[in-house]
């Protein structure tokens, strides 16, 4: 994917907020470092995963279960994300704040470094495709599920009708600001034609000029936004049209190894 061509693509939680971004906890996988603006995702670290014990009895005991290789591929990754969120004491410390407590508040500095030294060693063989990338925005993920799955959106968010139409409101009042200005600025022009008399004919050039300048000003700001908007729309296109040729390549490829390797073998 374009905005997160590696899994290293993952900034420490200290970072967001200099992006003013606030973390949300969720214990949904499929947002965990989705973001948004103003806000992003991140699924909590279950305590199990930091068990040696739970590790070894459990996951590690019998692999041969695909619904279990799929479970490690998991927490692998999960655990290689977190690698990168607590690169630094203070990240530990915004992680184990009591309305996130992403990670076990007993948890020490010390033993974070100890327990995560290895995890930047497991590559993205090992890890489920998620995690093979880093964080996500979600208004490219609503582009890439418009493209591949039909749907329209990757996850509904909005808690009800009042949060789905807010976000209109700022365009509403602007459209209607753009038209407001327009509109005086005409009525302008049309009333400074009744100045043109000789005592009034230097208000008239001013009058005139001034609302020619607003109808142009408006003019201006309006195709400067609307293009704006056109180049962002695009370039999500291509970004989705990108991200879909090279899943096809790679499918095209990694299948071209497999025959080559049967062939070689036969």
């Amino acid at each position: 994917m374009c905005s997160a061509p590696s899994h290293t693509n993952i900034p420490p939680l200290h970072n967001h907020a200099v992006h003013n971004r606030t973390i949300v906890l969720t214990e949904d996988p499929s947002l965990h470092l989705v973001w948004e603006t103003g806000r992003i995702f991140i699924k909590p670290l279950p305590t199990c995963l930091l068990s040696h014990t739970f590790w070894a009895q459990y996951l590690l005991l019998d692999q041969s279960e695909p619904e279990k290789v799929m479970l490690i591929q998991a927490a692998l990754g999960l655990l290689r994300s977190y690698y990168y969120c607590l690169r630094h004491e203070s990240d530990l410390r915004i992680a184990q704040q009591p309305h996130l407590n992403l990670i076990p508040p007993t948890t020490t500095w010390k033993q974070w470094c100890e327990f995560s030294s290895s995890f930047n060693a497991i590559t993205n063989d090992s890890v489920a495709p998620r995690y093979q990338y880093g964080k996500l925005q979600l208004s490219r993920l609503h582009w890439l599920v418009r493209i591949h799955l039909r749907e329209l959106n990757y996850y509904y968010i909005d808690g009800g009708y009042g949060d789905s139409f807010a976000r209109y409101y700022g365009p509403l009042l602007f459209l209607f600001g753009i038209l407001s200005v327009l509109l005086s600025a005409m009525q302008v022009g049309m009333a400074v034609e009744q100045l043109q008399s000789r005592d009034w004919i230097a208000f008239w050039a001013v009058y005139r000029w001034f609302s020619v300048a607003s109808l142009s000003l408006c003019a201006l700001v309006t195709f400067y936004l609307v293009l704006s908007f056109m180049i962002k729309s695009l370039d999500e296109l291509v970004w989705a049209a990108r991200a879909q040729y090279r899943a096809r390549s790679r499918s095209k490829s990694e299948m071209t190894s497999t025959i080559s390797q049967h062939l070689d073998a036969a």
